[in-house]
């Protein structure tokens, strides 16, 4: 396989860098969840988390088989200002806005990277992130069932424990 560019190496770099802020962004949600035994937003919210830390080891591992240098970058804890869920049923709408939106900013870094790749004829790099597309998108829709799931239910805390209960299943 020839070698990556360094400004491809550089464009991925950034993005596994995003998929580990993504992570954190997860992992304090799931904290959230956790801090008001709602397990089963919480286990829903660990998923997420792993699947932003096997996407941020997907990138890392595919810039080093291509010979190229993968670049850290500071990564800032994020900071969740929501109030807790058990006294504001209207929270849950809050923090799936969030996941939405945390899922649309990565679908779309994606599609710019894949766009760069086609730029420079780096049809490997091209197909390896079609690939992390097509999941994308599933994680994009799925956050916005999360979200619709949340407005339909944000008036009625005995179905949002129901559902929360429904997810350690």
């Amino acid at each position: 396989m020839p070698n990556i560019s360094e400004s491809m190496a550089l464009a991925l770099s950034i993005q596994a860098n995003h998929e580990k802020q993504n992570e954190l962004i997860y992992n304090t949600i799931e904290t959230y969840f956790n801090e008001q035994n709602l397990s089963g937003f919480a286990k829903l919210m660990e998923s997420q988390k792993n699947g932003e830390k096997t996407h941020n080891e997907l990138l890392q591992t595919y810039i080093c088989d291509r010979s190229g240098k993968v670049t850290f970058e500071p990564i800032n804890y994020p900071k969740l200002d929501i109030d807790y869920l058990l006294g504001n049923p209207e929270a849950l709408i809050e923090v799936f806005k969030l996941v939405l939106e945390t899922e649309q900013i990565t679908t779309s870094k994606l599609t710019e990277l894949a766009k760069l790749s086609f730029t420079e004829s780096d049809f490997q790099t091209f197909s390896f992130l079609q690939t992390l597309i097509v999941e994308q998108t599933e994680e994009e829709n799925y956050a916005g069932t999360l979200l619709q799931k949340a407005l339909m239910l944000s008036d009625c805390m005995p179905s949002i424990m129901l559902w929360n209960e429904s997810l350690l299943k």
